[in-house]
């Protein structure tokens, strides 16, 4: 019951974040989301769980404070959560292990990272990508930085994944002209 208390939190803090959203058109979905991916515990429904466990991530739009969903979620367990648990005495727990942490990648328009980009991929637009790479790393250490690669997000992470042999070709052409870019200075 306590697991799903924290779960409903989790989902009371995504409904804020679609309240916060990003008006710029940029990003799909335009705000920062949080899910729960899975949740397992107990043995049989008559007798209480020596144990519960979820997993849980959010996406963050550039701009949100990493800290901020953790820290609110370590509130609410703190305040309300093992308080309820431990209502007949100090019987359980609430422990929190971060597995991964991906900082967002915020776009910057004009950037030289991303007029070269353009120009060496023969495009006019960019777009924004709604999945976690390093990319926010190396933006954080203030290395221009973008995200490219040959294929459709839409194909990838499928059961039937693939990329095309013209993609293929499209990006290794990419590298070659970045590499003759690199060279000439």
């Amino acid at each position: 019951m306590t697991a799903a208390e924290l779960v409903c939190e989790l989902n009371r803090i995504a409904d804020e974040m679609v309240a916060r959203g990003d008006p710029s058109g940029r990003f799909d979905p335009p705000y920062t989301t949080v899910h729960v991916g899975t949740i397992g515990g107990g043995t049989a429904r008559n007798i209480l769980p020596k144990l519960c466990s979820f997993h849980w991530e959010f996406r963050g739009l550039p701009g949100l404070d990493a800290e901020e969903i953790p820290d609110r979620l370590a509130r609410f367990a703190e305040e309300v959560a093992l308080k309820r648990l431990n209502r007949f005495g100090p019987f359980g727990r609430i422990e929190t292990e971060l597995e991964v942490f991906v900082p967002g990648l915020a776009p910057e328009p004009g950037s030289e990272a991303e007029q070269l980009a353009l120009r060496l991929a023969g495009r006019n637009a960019t777009a924004t990508v709604p999945f976690a790479t390093e990319g926010g790393r190396f933006q954080g250490a203030r290395i221009p930085t973008i995200v490219c690669g040959p294929g459709s997000i839409d194909q990838a992470h499928q059961p039937d994944e693939y990329i095309t042999l013209e993609d293929l070709a499209a990006g290794e052409a990419f590298m070659r002209r970045l590499t003759e870019y690199c060279v000439q200075g």
